[in-house]
Parts: C-alpha cells; structure tokens; sequence
C-alpha cells in the first residue's frame, strides 16, 4: 500500500464511488493533505485515476454487499484511528445504514438516522415527508398504491407529466434520463408499460413542474451530528444533459435567501445529519420553488461550492473527526460556474438547436471564474481517460424513447 505510515496517523478517508462525484470528493479532500481510499464496483470509475487516491478497491458487483462489507471490515482494523467513511452515490448511503452497527465499529460517518435515510431516498416516503413538513412539491402519484393504476392515474393527472423511479439510479440500464416525459394519456400508458417491462423498480408518475431548464436551483449543505448547518451554498443549474430532465452540465453560484431559509428549516425540522443537496425547480405558474428530491450525500457539483470559497466537503470531514473550527462558513463568491468538460457541449448544441441559446450567448457563458468537473492542472489523468470513460458509459446505456 502506498503511504502506509501515513495512513496509520491520520483519519484515512474512504470514498464510496468513484464517479464524476467521487472525483470531486477525492479532490476536496486530497488537496487539504488526507489519504485517501477509493472504493468502486466498476474497475474503470474515473476518480480511481487521481492521483489522490492512495489506494483503490474494486469489489465484485455480483456479490457486491458481502464482498464490500468484508473489506470494509478488515480494513477498519488496519490502524487505531478510525477512518472517515464517505458515500457518493445512493447505494452506499443505504449500504452504510444497513450495516450501520458493524461500521461504526471501525469508521466515522455522519448521515441522517437510519428511517430518515430511507425516507429521503425513497421518493413515496419523501412525498410524504415534505408534505407533512408543508414543503411545496409536484403532485405524485404511484400506480402500484393507486386504485386502478396508471388507468386511473392517466385520466387525472396534468399534462405534460413524468415517469421516475422511486429509488433514483435505479434504470440506469433503461434510460440515461432522470426521467420520462408523457404529453397524453395514450403517451403516459405505453411509456409506463415499457418502463415496466424492462425492470420490476416501483415508479411515480408526477407532474411535471413548468418551467426553463434554468430556474432549477440547489439548496446544498452540510448538518452536524446536533442538526445544526455549519455550511450552506446554493448553486443555479443553467444547462442540463439531457434538455429538461437530466444532470447538470453547467452550474453557477448564487444567494437566493428565500431558498437558503426553505431549505435549512426543513432539514432542521427532520433533524437531518451530514450532506445534502435538496434540488427545487421555480414553477412558471405561481413563481414558487418546488421541491424535486433530496441527495442524502454529495452531489456532481461538489467542487464548486470550494471554488467560490466554501469547502464542505473538508468541513464535514472536520466535524466528522472533531476538528471543525466554528467560523462563518457560508460566505461564498457568487457567479462562479461548474462546467462539465465534454458534456456540456453536447449539451449546449442541443440548446442550440431548439433555439433556446445562441452561439454568441454560450460563448460569453464562458467568461468568469470557472470551476471543471474533470480537468484541473493538478491531478491530469482523469482528464486524459475521461474521453474513454464517457464512450464506457454511453455505450452501455439504452435510451427509451
């Protein structure tokens, strides 16, 4: 292993995930001196190429959980000092919960209480939750809960509306969308019944909320183990990949108070622990911000709030081992972006060609003080495989359509 001696004095983080987020996480942290561990099911994750990963895992997916768990473990009983566990993507954070007893044994994480986990990322008992707490969200329906189905759902829902998971990720192998749009009824039923026959993953129909690509907002922070905020940052999404329910190609720092407030209530109020990212769309019709999901981890974008001047992903490692300095650590630089290096030109050719950007308009987006999700002069080699990486992955998605 590389860096041994470092590893047994200091509180080793152990990064979950290894994609574009991971990378971001790696960096956040690799560039304030921690040693690093990265863990991934996919032996080609990008964030396995920084040079800030000390060491890497690639666990066989087939017996993903077992396998994980019992590296994990041997792992935690290397060195005395426990290592700071960090989940980047939806099923470690319901991983770490499941084996929450076993864990905290060796490592140190903070997320939310084991049911709060679970009713933030299944998106039924999100629902619940945010309408129990009077947060605005879209109306949901879910067809395996509803009397007579999508039938019943198809002749009273609004139009336009969307398909998505309960669980997010979860048709990754269905769809690179984060969700499905329907214009009709005869639209809603065969897009429904396809997604059904690709997989058995519960879903929600939802209308949709109205709106440019451009007034979707985030609401991002970190909560202590009390549920307290010791940092927030709001970011405006600007360009998406794909146009109107995709992920962020091009995001921007911003304040929005009225948001900053929505969002530290609610999580005050549901007591939560650790990361998170609440996502809100501004709804055409009444100019209020709508509540989309909740991401109980870091987000894509994790850099850009380090970028404008707030590191929380560092600050959460700090608290996490006890050693969070109380200053001020929500003042931060507005109009910094986040670019995602190649997709944000196939994305902003597709705002080209459905006129809703112009050529002499995505130039000067380009101006200002910029933050790269994969290019960055101190840590190349992601870069330089990220072309390879982004074929790996398209070539193993299928768009329904």
């Amino acid at each position: 292993m590389k860096n041994q001696n470092k590893f047994s004095n200091s509180n080793v983080a152990v990064i979950l995930g290894l994609g574009i987020t991971g990378l971001g996480v790696i960096r956040n942290l690799g560039r304030n001196g921690i040693p690093i561990i990265g863990v991934d099911c996919d032996p080609l994750a990008i964030g396995a190429f920084s040079h800030y990963c000390c060491e890497k895992f690639i666990y066989n997916l087939s017996a993903s959980e077992e396998q994980l768990l019992e590296y994990l473990t041997a792992l935690g009983k290397r060195a005395s000092l426990k290592k700071v566990l960090i989940p980047t993507e939806d099923k470690y954070v319901r991983f770490i919960s499941a084996h929450r007893k076993t864990l905290e044994n060796y490592f140190i994480f903070v997320i939310p209480d084991s049911d709060l986990c679970e009713s933030v990322m299944n998106k039924r008992l999100f629902y619940n939750l945010a309408l129990e707490h009077g947060v605005l969200v879209p109306k949901t329906y879910f067809p395996q809960l509803e009397e007579g189905g999508i039938l019943s759902i198809a002749q009273k829902i609004k139009y336009p509306c969307i398909i998505k998971p309960v669980y997010s990720k979860e048709w990754d192998f269905v769809s690179t969308l984060k969700a499905i749009k329907a214009l009709d009824q005869s639209d809603l039923i065969n897009k429904y019944r396809k997604v059904s026959n690709h997989n058995k993953t519960e879903v929600l129909i939802q209308e949709v909320i109205l709106g440019y690509d451009d007034q979707q907002y985030s609401f991002c922070a970190y909560f202590n183990r009390d549920s307290q905020p010791l940092a927030t940052f709001v970011s405006r999404k600007l360009r998406q990949d794909p146009i109107g329910f995709g992920v962020g190609t091009f995001v921007k720092s911003v304040h929005e108070p009225e948001l900053e407030k929505l969002g530290t209530d609610f999580l005050k109020k549901i007591e939560y622990k650790g990361i998170a990212e609440m996502e809100f769309k501004k709804d055409a019709r009444d100019n209020q911000f709508k509540l989309i999901e909740i991401n109980a981890r870091s987000w894509t974008q994790n850099t850009l709030p380090t970028k404008s001047g707030v590191n929380i992903v560092y600050l959460s490692y700090l608290d996490a081992i006890g050693k969070f300095n109380n200053h001020n650590s929500s003042l931060y630089q507005t109009e910094v972006k986040w670019i995602n290096d190649f997709r944000d030109i196939f994305s902003s050719i597709q705002y080209i060609r459905g006129n809703e950007l112009s050529l002499n308009k995505w130039v000067r987006s380009l101006k200002g003080t910029k933050e790269f999700a994969v290019f960055t002069w101190d840590d190349p080699l992601p870069f330089l495989y990220f072309p390879t990486y982004a074929l790996i992955k398209l070539m193993k998605a299928t768009l329904v359509t």
